[in-house]
Formats: C-alpha cells, sequence, structure tokens
C-alpha cells in the first residue's frame, strides 16, 4: 500500500524501524525487570525506573549511533535553545520534523 503511494516498501519500512524498535523493547524489558527486582515503596520504584530507562535509552543511542535518537537529539536541543532565546531560529514545524527524522 505505502509502496504504490510514496515509494516506500513494507521491508524498508521494517529495516528502517527495527533498530528504534529493537531499543525500545529491549529498554522496557530493562525497566520492567528493574521494578520486579528492586522491593521499595512503588513511587520510589517508579522514579528509579524513569531515570533509568532514560539513561538507558541515552547510552544505547550513543553507543549504537541509532539514527532516530540522533535526529530527537538535535530537534530537542534546537528547540531549547530556541525556547531561551540562544537561537535566532524559528520554532520547527511538523514538516521540518519529519524531514530531518526521515
Amino acid at each position: 500500500y505505502t509502496k504504490k503511494y510514496i515509494n516506500y516498501s513494507i521491508k524498508e519500512q521494517l529495516i528502517d524501524n527495527f533498530p528504534s524498535s529493537l531499543l525500545a523493547l529491549v529498554t522496557g524489558l530493562f525497566v520492567f525487570l528493574l521494578g520486579y527486582f528492586i522491593k521499595l515503596q512503588h513511587p520510589l520504584i517508579l522514579i528509579i525506573q524513569i531515570i533509568s530507562g532514560s539513561l538507558f535509552v541515552v547510552l544505547c543511542g550513543e553507543l549504537f549511533k541509532i539514527k532516530v535518537y540522533y535526529s530527537v537529539k538535535k530537534i530537542t536541543f534546537l528547540q531549547i535553545k530556541t525556547d531561551l532565546g540562544y537561537s535566532r531560529t524559528p520554532k520547527i514545524s511538523m514538516q521540518c520534523f519529519l524531514h530531518l527524522v526521515l
């Protein structure tokens, strides 16, 4: 279906999405096991899971050089600079975002 309209086959989509999907799966497993083995109060476990899951994604994104991670990182830092007034770059539109990610 997508091959017909945008010349992007299912196989190409699966190949492009595999690294980020694998990272999401491994991160979810890591955070789940962390919560399973740590016996603390639920709010503390949640905070630990959020922090460790975020650090895990950043570490894996940098270590394995995941393209989508770098795109989101670039957009995030650009937006932060714009919001703080350090950049004269206009806010990012959705079209620009999709261009950077794809």
